[in-house]
């Protein structure tokens, strides 16, 4: 098995919006999700910056959403041309930051005194061409 090529240093949530009002009391609803995906690669300090918007809301309740961006900050082994990102990097560095979205969101509800909402699990894999393709590289 080889070593992977990066790693997740830190992560950072920027802005949370959570609308608790009109939560169904029943727990069998369907979630709609916007996830948009955006990256900034930095060459010479081999940083790549992950920048995820999430919006959840549910089907048919107005008032309820939860809104967050959120930063998370890889670093490359080495330096690679902006071309060279591997293909994978794009799936799994989603993968990898959306469990720390999904528990910050479980224990923000719960803290509110409400039954904590657990966003199911998702294949995020189809988010990888987006992701590529709004990434831009930068210099610092």
């Amino acid at each position: 098995m080889e070593k992977a090529i990066f790693t997740l240093k830190t992560y950072r949530f920027n802005r949370i919006d959570i609308n608790l009002e009109g939560m169904p009391s029943n727990r069998d609803f369907n979630w709609k999700l916007e996830i948009t995906p955006k990256g900034a690669y930095n060459k010479k300090e081999k940083k790549f910056f992950l920048i995820f918007d999430f919006v959840a809301k549910i089907d048919g309740v107005e008032n309820f959403y939860i809104k967050i961006n959120c930063t998370g900050l890889y670093m490359f082994n080495e330096c690679l041309e902006f071309s060279c990102i591997p293909d994978y990097f794009y799936s799994n560095s989603i993968a990898i930051l959306f469990p720390y979205i999904r528990a910050f969101i479980g224990t923000v509800t719960l803290q509110a005194n409400i039954p904590a909402v657990i966003l199911p699990t998702f294949n995020l894999s189809s988010l990888k061409e987006d992701l590529k393709n709004n990434t831009q590289q930068i210099s610092e």
